[in-house]
């Protein structure tokens, strides 16, 4: 397996890194996320869709559209929490983390992610399962 930064060249086929977008006050509300031994996976955390941040991140990612906002935290030993997407996410990693992308094939569309350096997890909807 290679292992890559987002920020290398062979990223940008998947998706973007995000800069300019302050979102500092959903990385604060995350210290008061548990963070177990285990991995826990919340989609929607209220004290996290209230942030400021939250807004700014609707309105200049989803042209307004609701969002929701939760996390996936823990310690993970093993590389298997593989998600499908038909819509863009958005992932704050508060922490180092690791993605694992494939490609859809034989569609037109391409599916892309974006991630945000320094902060929490993102997800477009609230049902994108």
């Amino acid at each position: 397996m290679q292992i890559l930064k987002v920020t290398d060249e062979a990223f940008r086929q998947y998706g973007k890194v995000i800069k300019d977008l302050d979102v500092s006050d959903i990385i604060t509300a995350m210290s008061e996320t548990p963070c177990p031994d285990d991995v826990v996976y919340e989609p929607s955390i209220e004290s996290l869709e209230a942030c400021k941040s939250a807004q700014s991140v609707s309105d200049s990612l989803y042209g307004g559209m609701p969002i929701q906002i939760g996390y996936c935290n823990g310690h993970n030993h093993l590389l298997n929490a593989v998600e499908y997407h038909r819509d863009s996410e958005i992932n704050i990693a508060v922490t180092d983390l690791i993605l694992i992308l494939g490609k859809r094939t034989g569609h037109h569309r391409r599916p892309h992610l974006r991630l945000i350096q320094n902060g929490g997890l993102l997800n477009p909807g609230r049902n994108h399962h």
